[in-house]
């Protein structure tokens, strides 16, 4: 038995919270990698689009912007991340991502503990 796990794209099921694949595709590599510490998730936002804003009750992140730019709302501040610009959200800080370029924008998202699903606090009228 193979003491790793590869995992392929097209194998991770999508998630799109009820919108249009286009806007938001998010796909959640924790589980099917049996990662036991933490999490990793893929985020594909497309332009001017805006994720979901949330805090966790035990996760803190880290966000790496792989292509496009993107901007982080944290609390009141906003922060413009390019490529391989990465951020650390602790847990209890609210956050969003906004797709600022012309084209889809990728961001890696890095989660500690494993907390599994349920750990998100989603937060209303956050960027606007």
């Amino acid at each position: 038995m193979d003491k790793y796990t590869i995992l392929r794209f097209k194998d991770v099921p999508p998630q799109h919270f009820g919108g249009d694949p286009s806007a938001v595709d998010v796909r959640f590599y924790r589980d099917q990698l049996g990662m036991a510490g933490g999490g990793m998730t893929i985020i594909k936002i497309g332009p001017g689009i805006t994720t979901p804003a949330h805090t966790h009750r035990n996760q803190e992140e880290v966000y790496l912007v792989i292509d496009s730019e993107v901007t982080i709302k944290l609390e009141d501040k906003l922060v413009r991340l390019k490529p391989y610009d990465a951020v650390r959200v602790p847990k209890e800080v609210k956050r969003a991502l906004r797709n600022m370029g012309k084209g889809p924008a990728t961001t890696i998202a890095f989660g500690t503990p494993n907390t599994g699903p349920g750990d998100a606090n989603p937060i209303d009228n956050f960027w606007d």
